[in-house]
Order: C-alpha cells, then sequence, then structure tokens
C-alpha cells in the first residue's frame, strides 16, 4: 500500500528479472497542480554498467501501457496534467546504448482523487500586535478543480473573542489586556463543500506585547469635602520603576498629594508636589518588581467650594507612562487611564451605563437625604415628565442605580430636586 497525497493507492508488485537486472517502481508522491493532479515516481538504479538511460511506460488499464516517456538518466520522473478521478499505471525499464531495454519493473498505479482540498493562500508566520490594538488578517482560498463553496474556521485553541467571517475569511481579534505578553497559536482552517468535505490549514502566531496601565479608582464626595481616589498600577511584566504624567482639574480639586498605600512594595515621589499636573513616579523597594493590578497609591484632595461651580464630573488622567523591567529593559507599550472622581454640589448628575449582564443603566448623584424625582423628555428642550420609578431619598453613599431602561434616541434623564 502506498499513501500519496493523503490517500492510500495500492501498488501491485509484479517484480520480473531482465537482460540488464531488476527495477522496482513505487510512487513517492501525488499532488494537486494547477487544478490538476501531479504523481512523482521513483525506481532504484540499475546496477548494470551497460545502462544508457530510463524509460517510463504509462496506461490506464493494467498491463497495457501505450505511452512511453525517455527519462534519460534520472530515477525521479513527475508527470503532470492527470484528470480527477483517472487511474493511471506505470512501469519502468532500462535500456543499454544500443537501445536494447530490460524487461519491466514491477507495476504500481496511482488513482487522482475526484476531490482535492481548497487552496489556502499562505500567512506570515508570526504577527506581533500591542494589547487593545486591532489586528486584521485578510485570509483568501480557492478551489480550482470545483469552484465548491468554502467556509472559514478557526480550530480549536485559537482565543476565545478571536473572530473570523465563515464567507469572507477575514479575522479579526482585538487583545485584551489579559493578553499581554503572551503567544498565540492560531489555526485558520478552509473547508469546501463536497462530499465527503476536504479543508486546508494554514497555522501562525500571534504575539501580543507586554504593557503597563495607570487607572484610578472611584470616588464621590460633597463639595468643600476631603477624599481620596486609587491609584491602580497594572503590568503584564515585572517592573521596578513606572512614572506618569498626573493631570486633574486644578479649578475643581485642591490640597493634593499621592501617597503610598504599600510602603514595602513600593515608594511614591511627585513633582511638583501638589501642582494638579505633575509627574509620578512609583519605585520598587528592594527585591520587589511590581506586577499588577496592584493598588500602589492612592491621590488625596479637596473638592473645591463654590457656590457659582455646578455639580460635575472631575476627569482624572494618567498619561506618558512608562515602565522599567528589572533588567533595565523599558516596556514597549503602555495603557493610558481615564477616571472620574464625582463631586456634588447643589445640583445631582446623571450617568447612563451598561450593567453586567447588558442592561441599560441610570445612576443618579446627589446630596445625602435629598428627595429626588426621576425626569425625561425628547429633545433638549420642551417639558419634563415624571418617569415610574418612585421618588428617592439619597443615601449617604450619594448614588442610586436605576435598571433596565430602555434607551430611546433623543431621550434624556435628569434626577429633580423636590
Amino acid at each position: 500500500m502506498r499513501i500519496c497525497n493523503g490517500r492510500i493507492y495500492q501498488a501491485v508488485s509484479k517484480q520480473i528479472t531482465g537482460i540488464l537486472g531488476a527495477l522496482f517502481i513505487w510512487i513517492i508522491s501525488g499532488v494537486i497542480a494547477s487544478g490538476s493532479q501531479d504523481v512523482s515516481l521513483q525506481w532504484n538504479p540499475n546496477s548494470d554498467t551497460n545502462v544508457a538511460g530510463y524509460a517510463l511506460y504509462i496506461g490506464t488499464n493494467s498491463g497495457d501501457y501505450p505511452s512511453r516517456i525517455d527519462v534519460g538518466t534520472n530515477t525521479i520522473a513527475t508527470l503532470a496534467g492527470l484528470s480527477n478521478g483517472l487511474t493511471c499505471y506505470f512501469v519502468a525499464t532500462a535500456y543499454d546504448s544500443a537501445g536494447v531495454e530490460s524487461t519491466p519493473s514491477n507495476e504500481t498505479n496511482f488513482v487522482a482523487p475526484i476531490n482535492n482540498p481548497p487552496t489556502l493562500n499562505p500567512l506570515s508566520s508570526n504577527y506581533n500586535i500591542a494589547p487593545l490594538s486591532l489586528l486584521v488578517i485578510s485570509n483568501t482560498a480557492s478551489d480550482s478543480l470545483k469552484n465548491d463553496a468554502l467556509t472559514f474556521s478557526l480550530d480549536a485553541g485559537a482565543p476565545t473573542n478571536m473572530f473570523i467571517d465563515t464567507n469572507s475569511g477575514v479575522l479579526e481579534w482585538i487583545p485584551p489586556l489579559t493578553a499581554g505578553g503572551t503567544t498565540n497559536s492560531v489555526t485558520v482552517r478552509v473547508t469546501d463543500s463536497s462530499v465527503p468535505p476536504q479543508s486546508s490549514i494554514q497555522t501562525f502566531t500571534v504575539t501580543v506585547s507586554n504593557y503597563v496601565q495607570i487607572s484610578f479608582g472611584s470616588s464621590i464626595i460633597p463639595m468643600g469635602q476631603t477624599n481620596s481616589v486609587a491609584l491602580v498600577l497594572n503590568s503584564s511584566t515585572g517592573v521596578t520603576n513606572v512614572s506618569f504624567i498626573l493631570d486633574v482639574p486644578g479649578n475643581r480639586m485642591t490640597n493634593l498629594s499621592v501617597t503610598s498605600l504599600a510602603p514595602s512594595i513600593a515608594t511614591v515621589s511627585q513633582s511638583t508636589n501638589g501642582a494638579a499636573r505633575s509627574i509620578v513616579t512609583f519605585k520598587a523597594a528592594a527585591g520587589q518588581v511590581l506586577q499588577g493590578p496592584l493598588t500602589v497609591a492612592q491621590l488625596n484632595y479637596k473638592a473645591v467650594t463654590n457656590a457659582s461651580l455646578p455639580s460635575c464630573f472631575a476627569a482624572l488622567h494618567a498619561t506618558s507612562i512608562t515602565g522599567v523591567q528589572s533588567n533595565g529593559t523599558p516596556v514597549v507599550y503602555s495603557v493610558a487611564g481615564l477616571g472620574k472622581a464625582v463631586l456634588i454640589g447643589a445640583q445631582a448628575l446623571t450617568q447612563s451605563c451598561l450593567g453586567t449582564n447588558g442592561q441599560h443603566n441610570v445612576v443618579v448623584y446627589g446630596s445625602a437625604g435629598t428627595n429626588y424625582q426621576m425626569q425625561s423628555r425628547i429633545g433638549l428642550t420642551g417639558t419634563w415628565t415624571n418617569e415610574a420609578n418612585p421618588a428617592m431619598v439619597m443615601p449617604t453613599n450619594l448614588s442610586v442605580t436605576f435598571s433596565n431602561f430602555t434607551p430611546i434616541s433623543g431621550k434624556y434623564y435628569r434626577a429633580h430636586a423636590m
């Protein structure tokens, strides 16, 4: 039995010794090329010193070989253009300088498959991408023999949120932060619509770079009071130094300071101390590395008291983040942080957000003990009407969440003090 092109073929042995010695022929491969089948054959060299060359005989019936090919002194020959489903039979002979040929070798045959797997065009062997960036790969394939419908898919082991369009073959992936510092093996498969179906694959790797990120905790505070917001370091690899620019609204937040929450793990410095825009540096303690998420420090502040200023969401920014690993190598990618401090004055604030199960929620922020009624209207002008939600008394945590709102284009909500 011979295995050619992924299939099993029967080779019939009829070893015959000729006047120039024996030959033995076998199939070494059967492949698809340019919409048809190719087959390669090989035979052992004849040991007779009078051998001048070899001839290959071909036929479509066993024992009948109407076609002869002189292959010279080669002991390997490839025949191209075999029709799908055609069975061909082969023998080889050796000949001397006078043209006298040996008796034929054993006979072998090759059955060109009726169906062929589709051709999936080659891809790069490795892709490099940063976390949260978009990877797009255009996969193309063809089926030159039957023009079957082709379907693309990903084999098991691909990242769970990677997507491939089953019809176009376009692959898309946005690596989450959790994929930072990983190498992912991906196998793209294209399958035709024949029965049984045939498929081809291409395998490649996607390397996601390491990253360092600074993010913020949450903070809600009445104006005129002091509070703090956590500074969280997240890094996919161990770092010893992290620096970033901290930006907060100086007209809303004052008495600013950054203090360490884990001095045995990392020290914290700020330049210029107390400034609304400053450079903050985390430095790992001796023998320590920082790999997140870690709540390393906190930003302390006082909400400015000013009757002319309304309640607001004070934006907090961490930009120009740099991280250095213990071997002195910088982390190549950083994720800027954006947070907020909710500063409550005389007015209530509302915020639309998605819940964990995808429902639309509205969060109301206001003064503790104040009665509020949810209201809505379509458009920026017009009359506010009460929502079905009951009036609320704002609790001491200064926020209430209303769930399962139906989103309506152009509809606005507010919390009206009663």
